[in-house]
């Protein structure tokens, strides 16, 4: 992200970037040093894999630039691609609006999507403590031992398809192809968008996790013991983060019939999710709830945001 970037950043803070990064790399390896869960070989391994890999592409988009007739490039200092450092580059908004500020500030206050923060710690806590978090409310006994009573191979199946959709690996994987296609059409809205919502929906899990810290539905669980609570539940969310972006990205550039097929697709996917975290035992319904207050609170902030900074 940084080599995408860096034609965008002023010279003079360019390199307090390069370094930036350079020692944030370190820190997450050392992080994983001291929480015991790698050896240093590992991570050097680790390490050297990502550098021979960036290596690799960045080479490789250097041979595709000498093949158009482009100059040879820095990719460290200059970036990838330093005729794109306009395109880069924020735009300032136009007109008069409530979003709108003069001198081309950011142009949606961020922080208000925080407010689904204490949505979530108002709702959890209660949940977490009422008969240690596996009261009746809305059904959060009654719907995981129904779901649990009517399990079969084949739902077993389908159910971890939904889940595996959830995984946050798979999404990771998803939002790097976005940013990368954006890239290619030399968007930023887009990459921005999709890095905002991931980055503030798992800081906002996490962070109500760790502090309602709700046990999760007394059945069976297919998917073993997670390291997370219960509440909320941060699979439909994340779902909806990475699946928005596409189908309104396709529109645009297509008008062809299976255009609407990602649009429904975009809505049916966060609900299989949801029911397959509910049907292997993992989340209440009111986990559910609680991830609806975490995507209101933070998506429709972004989206308003991608859509007035682009006049």
């Amino acid at each position: 992200m940084l080599m995408v970037f860096v034609p965008a950043l002023p010279k003079r803070r360019a390199r307090r970037f390069i370094v930036a990064v350079a020692v944030l790399v370190a820190l997450i390896g050392f992080t994983r040093l001291a929480l015991g869960v790698h050896s240093s070989p590992t991570c050097s391994c680790a390490w050297a894999l990502g550098v021979a890999w960036l290596g690799v592409t960045a080479y490789a988009t250097e041979l595709s630039r000498i093949e158009e007739g482009l100059r040879p490039t820095r990719p460290l200092t200059e970036g990838l691609e330093p005729e794109a450092a306009k395109d880069l580059k924020p735009t300032r908004p136009t007109g008069t609006g409530p979003s709108y500020t003069p001198g081309g500030r950011w142009p949606v206050p961020w922080w208000r999507g925080y407010w689904s923060f204490g949505a979530l710690y108002a709702l959890g806590t209660p949940l977490a403590h009422y008969h240690k978090g596996n009261g009746n409310i809305l059904g959060d006994s009654t719907i995981p031992h129904w779901l649990a009573a009517h399990r079969t191979s084949l739902l077993d199946k389908v159910s971890f398809l939904g889940g595996e959709a959830g995984n946050t690996h798979l999404i990771l994987a998803s939002g790097c192809r976005r940013c990368g296609d954006a890239g290619r059409h030399r968007q930023w809205r887009p990459i921005v968008f999709l890095l905002a919502t991931m980055l503030g929906e798992l800081t906002l899990f996490l962070a109500s996790a760790a502090i309602v810290g709700r046990a999760r539905p007394d059945v069976s669980h297919l998917d073993g013991q997670l390291p997370t609570s219960s509440f909320p539940s941060a699979t439909s969310p994340r779902r909806s983060a990475s699946t928005r972006r596409s189908p309104s990205s396709s529109c645009r550039r297509t008008r062809a019939w299976w255009r609407w097929l990602l649009v429904v697709a975009a809505v049916l996917m966060p609900l299989w999710v949801t029911w397959s975290r509910m049907y292997r035992g993992m989340h209440h319904p009111t986990d559910v709830i609680g991830a609806l207050l975490l995507a209101a609170g933070w998506l429709p902030r972004w989206s308003t945001w991608s859509a007035r900074t682009a006049t």
